[in-house]
C-alpha cells in the first residue's frame, strides 16, 4: 500500500500570507493552501482522495469536518475531547488522550502509523466511518428524539 501525506487548507483569510511564509521557513511543502472549494467539492475531494482525516485541533465543539469526513467513509484521529468525544467512537476513528503535546504527538504518529501498517483496520474503520455518519444525521436524530419525547409523554399520561 502507498501512502502519501497531503495537508490542504481550504479556505482564505488574513493570516494566509503569513502561514504561507510559516511553512518555507519550516521546510513544509506538502502542506498547500487551494483556496476556496464549494462544498460539492470539499465532499468530492474528502470521498475520492482521503484515507483519514487527522484532526489535531481541541478547541472546538463538533467541528463540521469530522461529520463531513465520516459521511464520505473519512475515518477520523482526533484527540479524545469535546464533542470529539461523542461523535468519534472505536468503529468510526481513533481518539488521542488530551493530556500533553508530547503524548498527543506520539498518539497522532502512532495511530497513523497503526493505519499505514494495518489496512484492513483502515477498512473496518472506513465502514464504522459511514455507519456513524448515519448514527449521528439528523434523519437519525430526529427519530431519536421524537422516540424520547413520546416515551416520556407516555410516561407522564400513566
Amino acid at each position: 500500500m502507498k501512502w502519501r501525506l497531503d495537508d490542504e487548507i481550504v479556505g482564505e483569510g488574513p493570516l494566509k500570507s503569513k502561514y504561507e511564509k510559516f511553512l518555507i521557513n519550516y521546510n513544509l511543502p506538502f502542506i498547500k493552501f487551494i483556496g476556496i472549494l464549494s462544498q460539492k467539492e470539499v465532499f468530492e475531494r474528502l470521498a475520492q482522495d482521503t484515507d483519514i482525516l487527522v484532526h489535531t485541533s481541541f478547541k472546538e465543539g463538533t467541528p463540521h469536518v469530522i461529520l463531513e469526513a465520516l459521511s464520505c467513509g473519512v475515518p477520523v484521529i482526533c484527540h479524545d475531547a469535546f464533542g470529539m468525544t461523542t461523535a468519534i467512537d472505536d468503529k468510526s476513528g481513533i481518539k488521542i488522550p488530551l493530556s500533553s503535546p508530547n503524548i498527543s504527538i506520539d498518539g497522532f504518529k502512532n495511530a497513523i502509523l497503526h493505519l499505514i501498517n494495518h489496512p484492513e483496520e483502515l477498512q473496518r474503520l472506513k465502514e464504522g466511518a459511514i455507519n456513524r455518519a448515519k448514527e449521528l444525521s439528523w434523519d437519525s436524530m430526529t427519530k431519536k428524539i421524537a422516540k424520547d419525547y413520546n416515551s416520556i409523554s407516555l410516561t407522564k399520561s400513566k
